[in-house]
Order: structure tokens, then C-alpha cells, then sequence
């Protein structure tokens, strides 16, 4: 009797198992018979029954995962995936769901069993978008330079989708950050506006994007192993991202922006070219906005004058860079600073008349520098390059009748009357 009743409660015992481990069996065995829908059902089943069973929530996570990336199983993949607008997606979602569940609920030594696995499909499913991304940055990059960005309207939707796509399966990685916000940027083209594009496909349109995106790729890339694994493969990729935002800041005339952001460059590079003349222009403009004090206009050429002068010894024939120099040296009272820059900068656009003309009052009234030969060979010079120019003839006129030359220059002043000045 004894013997029995031993018996009986073994059986149950076993039977008990058998039944609780039921909808995992028949989970792997669908799935095995390549009935993947039922498979996936009998998952939910026993999950929902044992929501510690980590094994059966990776096991469901890995199914979704294949049914999602497999084109055989479309079919299977809307079934499972219900009134998803995008099935593929839903069904990576729910996997990057199941394997962060996994990571966040299994002991140590079931991880270690399942961890290498998850990782190495996050990694192929990642790199399956991509590449796709890239692939669409590298055609979108060379139609920019060929003005043709509007006949790629459909690959620039395909790629932001799947760069969008890829930074989903795999939220910190940098990589797919920097070609989604890459992908963004070419919608500020000239030739391809933001209003020319429908986001029917979900992709995010507002440029305020591209800024977020950059600052998300950044704070990625700062997060990630690179700055150990590869110190120069991170320096080159943050200071890449910080020019495009430096780059559109800028074209967007937000001088203060661009300024943050050409010190965080040069906080780390100080001789960095590009983030110098960014700095450099931003001061220019400010310290020419009439809106502010003279004061601080006055204080902001200082600075500009600085940053001008250290951008020109990276770019000596750059004349806009001369020409600031000039402008806000002779607006300072420095004119000897002033026309020395002017000097430099005729040497590279000998005929900019408006310079000339600017060195020919100097000539003609500077105390200091005040040269009556100079001012009519200069204001002559003007008259060459623009006989219709009525206050050169003037001031031409005036600099030979001070020289005692009153026949010449009262014809002179007559022809700068007649003209207007």
C-alpha cells in the first residue's frame, strides 16, 4: 500500500511537469515543422503562464526575430504581427523587447549561455539595415554634388528608413546615429526641400531633427568603446559631426550656436581650420549687426580681428578673411592696420573698387597718411574699372586741383557732376 501511494505521487509529480513545460514542447515543435505562427502562439501561451521561463522568452525573441528578416515568411509576419502598419518593424521591436527582458531577468550563468547568441542577431539583423543606410548616403552624396538630390527622393526615404530601423535594433550604437543624421542633411539642399517630401513612411522631416540627430550621434559616440579602442577613429568622428553643426548653424545665421560649437572644436583641436574661419565669420557678422551698442559692436571686432588674423595664417589668400581685417581695423581708428590689410587684400582682387575707393579717402583725407599722389592714382584706377562711377571723377578731380592741377582736375569734377555723385 505504501509502496502505491509512492507510486502515485511520482506520477503525478512527472505528469505535473509534463503538462507545465506542454506549450514550450509544443512551442519547438511547431517551430521545428516550420509552423511558425502556431509556434509563436504556444510561446505567448507559456509565457504568459510562467513569465520567468527567460529561456522560452529568448526563444520567442529569436522566432520574431527570423520571421521578421525572412521574406518567405511575409505572410507569417503580418499574421503574427496583427494591424501593424509596419510588420518588420513591429516584430524587431518585440524582439529587442524579449532579449532586454532576457538580459534584465536571467541569472548569470543563463546569460552567458543566451548573451552571445542575442548579440550575434541583433548584429546581423543591424548590419542587414545598415548597409542599406550607407548605401543610400554614399549615392545621396554624390547626386548632392551633382545636383541631382530630387531624382533619389525614394532611396533618401529607403535609407532614413532603415538607418531609423537600425538604430532600434541597436539603440547605442553610434554608427547608424551618424548615417541617419548624414541622411537628414541632404534635405537642407537648395534643390531638395523638406516640403517636397511626404512622411508617409514615418521618416522625421523637421530640420530641428538634423540637430537632435547630430547631438544624439555624438552623445552615442562618446558613450561607446571607440574613445579607447580607436582614440583617432573618435576624434575624427566627433569632430566630423561638430562640423555639421557648425556647418548649419552657420547657414542658418545662428552665430552664437555656431561660436558653441567652433569651441568645442577648438577647445580640443586649437589650430583646426575650418572651426577657426567658423568662429572667425561669426564674430564678423556680429560685430557688424547695427542692432547692437557700439560698444559692444567695438568689443566683438577686437575679438574678431583676433580670430580673422589666426583664421588668415591658415588661409593667407582668403579675401574675405583680408578684407574683415581691413574693415574692422579702419572702423577701430588702426588705420595703418587698416590699409595694410587693404594692401594684401588688392594684391589678391586688384579691382574691387569698393576698397579702392575706400584706401583713395585715406589718401585723399587722412592726416596721417595722406598721400595726394596715391588718392588721384587711386580714384583714377576707379574710373578705369567703372567710368560710370560719378564719386570717383569727383574725388579724383579734388586730389589733382590740390596738386595744383586745376584744368585736369576741374574736368574731372564736372565729369563727376554730370554723373552724379
Amino acid at each position: 500500500m505504501k509502496k502505491s501511494i509512492i507510486f502515485l505521487l511520482t506520477a503525478l509529480i512527472v505528469s505535473a511537469a509534463a503538462w507545465a513545460g506542454m506549450e514550450m514542447t509544443s512551442a519547438r515543435i511547431y517551430k521545428k515543422q516550420g509552423d511558425l505562427a502556431r509556434a509563436v502562439d504556444f510561446y505567448n501561451q507559456e509565457i504568459t503562464k510562467n513569465p520567468s521561463n527567460i529561456e522560452a522568452v529568448f526563444e520567442r525573441g529569436e522566432l520574431l526575430g527570423q520571421i521578421a528578416m525572412s521574406d518567405e515568411h511575409v505572410g507569417v509576419r503580418k499574421q503574427v504581427a496583427g494591424e501593424s502598419e509596419n510588420p518588420k518593424l513591429a516584430l524587431l521591436e518585440k524582439m529587442i523587447a524579449d532579449f532586454a527582458t532576457v538580459r534584465s531577468s536571467a541569472d548569470a550563468k543563463m546569460l552567458k549561455k543566451l548573451d552571445k547568441k542575442m548579440k550575434a542577431q541583433v548584429e546581423e539583423y543591424w548590419w542587414e539595415f545598415y548597409k542599406k543606410a550607407v548605401a543610400a548616403d554614399s549615392v545621396c552624396r554624390v547626386a548632392k554634388t551633382e545636383g541631382r538630390l530630387l531624382d533619389l527622393r525614394s532611396q533618401l526615404e529607403e535609407g532614413l528608413s532603415a538607418a531609423e530601423t537600425a538604430i532600434k535594433i541597436d539603440p547605442p550604437n553610434w554608427s547608424s546615429k551618424f548615417v541617419y543624421a548624414q541622411l537628414i542633411g541632404y534635405m537642407q539642399d537648395d534643390d531638395f526641400r523638406v516640403t517636397d517630401i511626404d512622411d508617409s513612411a514615418g521618416v522625421i522631416l523637421n530640420m530641428d531633427d538634423y540637430v537632435e540627430a547630430w547631438y544624439q550621434a555624438i552623445e552615442a559616440l562618446e558613450s561607446s568603446s571607440l574613445k579607447l579602442d580607436n582614440p583617432e577613429g573618435f576624434a575624427n568622428n566627433r569632430r566630423y559631426a561638430r562640423l555639421q553643426l557648425a556647418q548649419h548653424f552657420f547657414a542658418l545665421e545662428q552665430y552664437l550656436k555656431t561660436l558653441q560649437m567652433a569651441d568645442q572644436l577648438l577647445a580640443d583641436e586649437p589650430g583646426l581650420v575650418e572651426a577657426i574661419q567658423y568662429q572667425a565669420f561669426s564674430l564678423a557678422t556680429l560685430a557688424g549687426d547695427e542692432s547692437r551698442s557700439t560698444v559692444e559692436r567695438d568689443s566683438l571686432k577686437h575679438v574678431a580681428i583676433t580670430a580673422l588674423t589666426t583664421a588668415r595664417e591658415a588661409n593667407k589668400d582668403d579675401e574675405i578673411i583680408v578684407y574683415y581685417i581691413g574693415q574692422f581695423n579702419l572702423q577701430l581708428g588702426d588705420t595703418a592696420s587698416a590699409m595694410t590689410a587693404f594692401n594684401d587684400y588688392l594684391t589678391i582682387v586688384p579691382d574691387d573698387k569698393d576698397v579702392l575707393f575706400l584706401q583713395g579717402l585715406v589718401y585723399l583725407e587722412g592726416e596721417k597718411f595722406g598721400d595726394l599722389p596715391k588718392a588721384a592714382d587711386t580714384f583714377r584706377k576707379i574710373t578705369e574699372i567703372k567710368p560710370d562711377n560719378g564719386a570717383a571723377w569727383t574725388n579724383y578731380g579734388i586730389a589733382l586741383i590740390r596738386q595744383g592741377k586745376t584744368v585736369e582736375g576741374g574736368e574731372a569734377m564736372k565729369k563727376g557732376k554730370e554723373l552724379g555723385n
